[in-house]
């Protein structure tokens, strides 16, 4: 008897998103002339929204400006272990003058809707077992960048269907940004790697 074992699967119908773009934006309050940088995971200090929030101001000091990041995740307000995460988390936007660049979406039901509209996919958590959040992200055909943990590396091949770098590294992770946006053919190479993997 041989045995397979499915680690976490998903169905791909819901991820073929055929909504326009254009009317996602809108639904969400976002400009249609931004790059949308996108992660999905619960507020926590274990998804290291902190370190994307640094790797965004590295990149804003590259030159690239022109961007919203959108974090769909729920934020606990029963714990105060988060809250308290959440409450830095909100300094650390305003003391790198990113309140206008970073929009929290709250718990989603449309992920796959708002997956269609983001540009790069980042998932910089500091410890993962197989990331639901980035296999969506996968199938939805995005360019995604991910932290060398859990397996993380199992499912992305470096350079070949994503980028996998360091975690707590925002440095790493605003190169690998920087180079995915000024290169959208190495963008969308990735990303069409990516769906097929999954």
């Amino acid at each position: 008897v041989r045995l397979t074992t499915i680690h976490n699967g998903i169905g791909l119908e819901p991820f073929m998103c055929y909504t326009e773009r254009k009317k996602i934006l809108k639904s969400l309050g976002l400009p249609e002339d931004k790059i949308i940088i996108g992660t999905v995971g619960a507020v926590k200090f274990i998804k290291g929204q902190d370190i994307l929030i640094n790797a965004l101001r590295l990149l804003s000091e590259q030159g690239l400006k022109d961007f919203v990041l959108i974090v769909a995740g729920m934020v606990n307000e029963y714990s105060p272990k988060v809250m308290n995460f959440k409450i830095e988390l909100d300094k650390l936007i305003e003391d790198t003058g990113l309140r206008d660049k970073v929009i929290f979406l709250g718990n989603r039901q449309d992920i796959p809707e708002i997956l269609n509209v983001v540009d790069v996919f980042a998932l910089p958590s500091r410890s993962e077992g197989l990331s639901l959040a980035l296999l969506e992200a996968m199938a939805s055909g995005k360019a995604v960048i991910a932290t060398d943990v859990g397996m993380n590396s199992r499912v992305i091949q470096n350079e070949d269907n994503g980028l996998i770098i360091a975690p707590e590294s925002p440095k790493q992770l605003a190169d690998a940004m920087f180079r995915i946006l000024k290169n959208p053919e190495l963008g969308w190479k990735l990303g069409q790697k990516a769906k097929e993997t999954i």
